[in-house]
């Protein structure tokens, strides 16, 4: 009844209303009901979820991906404790007062629990102009200013160190002459060069709208109990703890949740050190999370650590029904699919996106041996798709697979389909999941797919590129290849010029999308967009930082002109990409927020964020991309303010443990090179040498 929709949102009444066994009608005649009902919130919710970015190309210009069974457990959704994050460092936001002199000013208490070395930092409208007072029993520190952040959304930052403090309460008192009466609002961090780590996680990958979600943190002792990759530390017990969750929703509420140790609220037993607190996500969009803990050591320490967290949630308009019908389409030599989903891809909705409801899916598909009585696993198959209506079968998700993958297999009907999930394409969030869907015979063509029996003369047969990504649309495998394919050399996020200079490439043009805050998806369309807008007839690329994850997502789920080039060169080169995700990126939206400047928020760069998206590539695709890392030299940072946050070692950006993309090619790592101008060494695009040799081996 209007009522009940009147309580809560209309997609999640409609999903859980086609949650309930219906057949096709049914579903159909109940959505119509309840469009009636809600026509006025679809369109109101409707504007909620589209996002601003380029339209998916026609499916034909899609890849069909395909791979073997021995490849199906990359492909699992990661176990988010698996993608923490550690901090020695404390976000604390502040407010300044103009004394009695016109001076702006903040008194306030730090702590240090370091003996070997402590930093402060502030963020600041003019932080240049700081100057900080501390007790003159306490030496002076060496100050330093420097860029902190992603490519084109940087902050300066001033920060302020000492070698061997002494531990302790310090009072500080930060102090500037310049006019800030606009803006009061900074930011200080501080870091402590101290075995005392913070350790924090989601809890769950679920994040769709009116999902509880959690965050889990503890304390841990990084000499006692060295973290290993996969593996929860040891806990690390605190003489006196408090811990809190400081949440800004999508809207800019902000709410802060106490953190318990109770085993009620997203942590794991009463009582063990592992703290949590659930928010419910009451709306779509990007929720910053700030987990702060504050207490005192076992010996007597004061401590203070802080995580910042980013991601996004999103409405649910597509969920696997559990539905599924395949059919053989012998014309295309494929075994089709179209998998059952609840959608509102229709009526009103339609009228208002025209982007639809592209989405990424993936399935491991499952067949019976010559017995009928074992399943055999045949292949993986994964689409960036649109639900499409059928006849009779109502909102569908087609996706196919090369007949030879089920010759290979020596498998027949009945077929299964397992692990099935569906993710929104520029968040790249579970949408829906299903351990297993069975596979109906499509009724009029149901002899076919009953009767069909696998080749045993095609059981080895050799993997083709074809069986791996689909046939190439017609305007790709008519191109007649060009004399001389283009370099096209690709920025970083949010950048605001191409650093790559021309001069040291031949045949070179430079992508540009400045300062704008892009998706791995949007971003990989927009570089097949330019592609086609400059007239290239074959290109390969050089990109930086995000341009090589947008370049290796274009590589792998969109037909282009990359696929035009000479296959015996490089076809994806990329110099300081954070494959596995940046340590800046949770808290560059607050950062941004607070100082009243920024580029936005874009969680596909977060831990997580890389961790959902690279989960999905695979890894036939990821051998395309051969990446070069930098580091800093013997100073031990490219910019200080880096190191008080980042996993060092880094490029001043990048971290060299999560630049590494699995499968891909690894170049190595370069010495006395940073991310960017600014820093305390060169830029890496102006490295000659190195471009001189991504120049030379440019597929071409």
């Amino acid at each position: 009844d209007t009522q009940f929709i009147s309580r809560k949102p209309f997609f999640t009444v409609l999903s859980s209303f086609f949650r309930q066994n219906l057949t096709h009608k049914q579903k159909g005649a109940a959505a119509e009901r309840m469009l009636q009902r809600g026509a006025l919130l679809v369109l109101l919710l409707s504007a909620v979820v589209l996002v601003a970015s380029l339209r998916a190309p026609v499916p034909s210009d899609r890849k069909q991906l395909a791979g073997p069974p021995s490849e199906f457990a990359q492909f699992a959704i990661p176990d988010p404790s698996t993608v923490p994050q550690d901090a020695t460092s404390a976000f604390i936001d502040i407010v300044l007062t103009r004394d009695a002199s016109g001076m702006y000013t903040w008194t306030g208490d730090v702590e240090v629990d370091s003996t070997v070395g402590f930093s402060i930092g502030l963020f600041a409208v003019q932080e240049d102009t700081f100057e900080l007072i501390v007790s003159d029993s306490i030496p002076a520190p060496k100050r330093e200013t420097g860029p902190y952040g992603i490519d084109g959304d940087t902050f300066p930052f001033t920060t302020w160190r000492w070698t061997n403090p002494t531990p302790g309460t310090w009072t500080i008192t930060l102090k500037s002459s310049a006019d800030l009466s606009k803006n009061q609002k900074a930011i200080i961090v501080t870091s402590n060069q101290s075995p005392i780590q913070l350790y924090a996680h989601l809890n769950t990958y679920d994040l769709q709208v009116d999902q509880e979600i959690g965050i889990v943190a503890q304390l841990y002792d990084s000499a006692a109990s060295p973290r290993q990759d996969g593996v929860r530390p040891a806990v690390l017990r605190a003489a006196s703890l408090q811990a809190e969750m400081d949440i800004t929703f999508p809207g800019g509420k902000q709410v802060a949740l106490q953190m318990h140790d109770n085993g009620l609220h997203a942590d794991l037993e009463a009582d063990d050190g592992i703290y949590g607190a659930i928010l419910e996500a009451v709306e779509a969009g990007t929720y910053t999370v700030r987990t702060v803990f504050h207490g005192y050591t076992a010996e007597g320490r004061a401590f203070m650590r802080t995580t910042n967290h980013m991601f996004s949630v999103v409405t649910p308009d597509l969920t696997l029904t559990g539905l599924a019908t395949g059919f053989i389409d012998s014309s295309k030599n494929i075994l089709q699919f179209h998998i059952d989903v609840d959608t509102l891809e229709s009526g009103q909705l339609k009228q208002a996106s025209e982007d639809g409801l592209t989405v990424r899916a993936f399935a491991e598909v499952w067949g019976t041996d010559s017995t009928g009585y074992e399943v055999v696993p045949v292949a993986w198959i994964q689409a960036m798709v649109d639900p499409i209506e059928v006849a009779g079968e109502g909102s569908v998700l087609p996706m196919q697979l090369d007949l030879t993958w089920v010759h290979k297999a020596q498998a027949q009907a009945p077929f299964q389909l397992r692990n099935v999930w569906i993710e929104e394409r520029n968040t790249n969030v579970p949408l829906s999941r299903r351990d297993a869907i069975f596979v109906a015979p499509k009724q009029k063509d149901a002899s076919r797919l009953l009767n069909f029996r696998p080749n045993f003369a095609l059981k080895d047969a050799p993997i083709t590129a074809e069986m791996r990504v689909g046939p190439k649309p017609r305007w790709l495998a008519n191109l007649t290849a060009t004399a001389s394919a283009n370099l096209f050399l690709v920025h970083g996020y949010c950048a605001g010029s191409n650093e790559f200079p021309t001069s040291q490439f031949s045949n070179a043009v430079q992508f540009l999308d400045l300062s704008k805050s892009r998706t791995i998806d949007d971003f990989a369309l927009r570089i097949r967009a330019q592609a086609e807008s400059q007239g290239m007839g074959a290109f390969s690329i050089v990109a930086h930082s995000q341009g090589g994850l947008a370049s290796t997502h274009l590589n792998t789920y969109y037909w282009s002109k990359l696929q035009a080039t000479n296959a015996n060169g490089r076809l994806i080169q990329s110099v300081g990409s954070p494959y596995g995700g940046c340590g800046f990126a949770g808290g560059l939206a607050g950062i941004g927020g607070v100082i009243g400047v920024g580029c936005g928020s874009n969680s596909d760069l977060t831990y997580d964020g890389a961790a959902l998206w690279q989960k999905a590539l695979p890894m036939s695709s990821r051998a395309d991309t051969h990446f070069y890392t930098t580091v800093y030299g013997d100073d031990g940072y490219c910019v200080w303010g880096a190191n008080m946050v980042l996993y060092t070692p880094n490029d001043g950006t990048t971290e060299l443990k999560l630049a590494k993309l699995p499968g891909g090619v690894d170049m190595g790592t370069k010495v006395d090179w940073c991310h960017t101008t600014g820093m305390i060494y060169p830029n890496q695009c102006a490295d000659a040498s190195r471009n001189a040799e991504m120049n030379a081996n440019a597929a071409r």
